[in-house]
C-alpha cells in the first residue's frame, strides 16, 4: 500500500547510461533483501482489481520502506504519502533508479517510455500515444518530468518548462 514499483519489462537508464529492466532489478534486489527470512503481511483492502493490498514486513522492518528507501519503488501519492520521506532521502541519495532515468510506474503503464525504447501497443495506443502536440499532455505529468538544470533525474517541480517538452519528447521517439 503507498508503493509503485516498475514493471517487470520497464527499462530505466543505469548510471552508466545502460539500459536495464528496473522490474527485474528492483524484484532481484528485494529477493536479496528478504534471505528466504518469512514475510509478514497484513491485508488492508483490495484495489479496482480485486487484487490485495498489503502492508509487509521482514525481519520486523518494512518492505515497502525498504523498496522506496533503496531507489527500486516510488511513494504512489495517488494512495499514501507515508513513503515519500524515504523517496526523497532515496532521491538525495541517488540511490537504486534515482541514479540514473527512469519513468515513473505509473506513466510508463500507460505508455510513456525512455528515449531508445523499442515501440509498444501502449506506447502506440496509451494515453501518450495520443498528445502528438505536448501541450494536450497533463500538466501533472509535464510537472514530473521536468529535468532540473544541473541534469539530475525527473523533478517534482516545473520551473523549465521548455527542458520538460524536450524531456517528453525525447522519451516518446
Amino acid at each position: 500500500v503507498g508503493v509503485d514499483a516498475p514493471e517487470s519489462g520497464q527499462k530505466c537508464l543505469s548510471a552508466s547510461n545502460a539500459f536495464v529492466r528496473c522490474g527485474t532489478v528492483a524484484a532481484n534486489a528485494l529477493d536479496r533483501w528478504i534471505d528466504r527470512k518469512p514475510v509478514t503481511c497484513a491485508i488492508e483492502g483490495k484495489d479496482r482489481y480485486g487484487r490485495s493490498l498489503a502492508e509487509c514486513t521482514v525481519r520486523g522492518a518494512s518492505l515497502q520502506e525498504w523498496l522506496v528507501v533503496n531507489g527500486y519503488a516510488v511513494a504512489y501519492r495517488s494512495y499514501s504519502t507515508a513513503y515519500v520521506p524515504a523517496e526523497l532521502k532515496a532521491r538525495q541519495a541517488k540511490a537504486g533508479f534515482w541514479a540514473g532515468q527512469f519513468v515513473m510506474p505509473w506513466d510508463w503503464r500507460q505508455g510513456l517510455r525512455l528515449a531508445g525504447e523499442r515501440p509498444t501497443k501502449a506506447m502506440t495506443s496509451g494515453k501518450f500515444a495520443a498528445a502528438m502536440d505536448l501541450a494536450q499532455v497533463d500538466p501533472r505529468v509535464l510537472e514530473r518530468y521536468t529535468l532540473a538544470s544541473d541534469g539530475e533525474p525527473p523533478s517534482t517541480t516545473s520551473d523549465r518548462p521548455d527542458a520538460t517538452k524536450k524531456f517528453l519528447l525525447a522519451r516518446r521517439l
